[in-house]
């Protein structure tokens, strides 16, 4: 369903954009929010839809960026997690090898 969202993003449907502008929209006022909240320097964005980031990442980060007080705007990062969609699988390796050197 995702890859079919971002297809028809990709061809220009204008409805799919329009999700996809107030989608971002909403995820960046979070975003900005909890920087304000909590002031971090770095920000990963995970999960499938994350390597998205002409539709997703991008547009995320210029409107938190926009939305937030210059000076927790100095050194923020926002970006894509690196494992994306498999981070779940690597924490499920990760804990198993954990458990099983413990026994």
């Amino acid at each position: 369903m995702g890859r079919a969202i971002f297809a028809a993003a990709e061809a220009g449907n204008p409805l799919v954009l329009d999700l996809i502008e107030r989608w971002t929209d909403e995820i960046a006022q979070g975003l900005a929010g909890m920087v304000h909240i909590f002031n971090p320097q770095l920000i990963l964005i995970g999960g499938g839809v994350s390597a998205q980031e002409k539709f997703l990442i991008e547009p995320v980060a210029a409107k938190v960026r926009r939305s937030i007080m210059p000076a927790f705007a100095e050194g923020l990062e926002i970006r894509a997690a690196q494992l994306h969609n498999d981070a779940g699988m690597v924490g499920a390796v990760y804990y198993f090898r954990q458990t099983m050197e413990n026994t």
